[in-house]
């Protein structure tokens, strides 16, 4: 785990996300530890809309817990370290959240 929290805080660093290295480093424990706890399970959080608005989100990446049935032939983008997609219980659809916009969790 700790080698691909290092890939990502490299790879927001070299986009220049943030200013300092330990911006990354801090935003990809951030993002890691999202991941985790949406891939064990429902995850309560928050972050900041595009819009500036606060916005708290269960969401999951467990696929137990959702039915979905993707629209194209399995051709997927590359996964961008800046972008964590997960499955929206309340919404029932796939939403996205730019991790410079996360807040916490609840």
């Amino acid at each position: 785990m700790k080698s691909e929290v290092f890939q990502t805080a490299w790879q927001l660093f070299r986009e220049n996300i943030f200013e300092s290295f330990g911006e990354c480093l801090r935003a990809a424990w951030q993002r890691a530890k999202l991941v985790v706890r949406l891939r064990a399970g429902l995850a309560y959080f928050r972050f900041r809309k595009a819009n500036g608005e606060i916005r708290e989100a269960i969401g999951t990446l467990n696929s137990s817990i959702f039915s979905y049935q993707p629209k194209s032939n399995g051709q997927r983008r590359q996964p961008s370290p800046v972008v964590v997609r997960y499955w929206d219980v309340e919404r029932r659809a796939f939403r996205s959240l730019r991790i410079i916009n996360f807040l916490g969790f609840n």
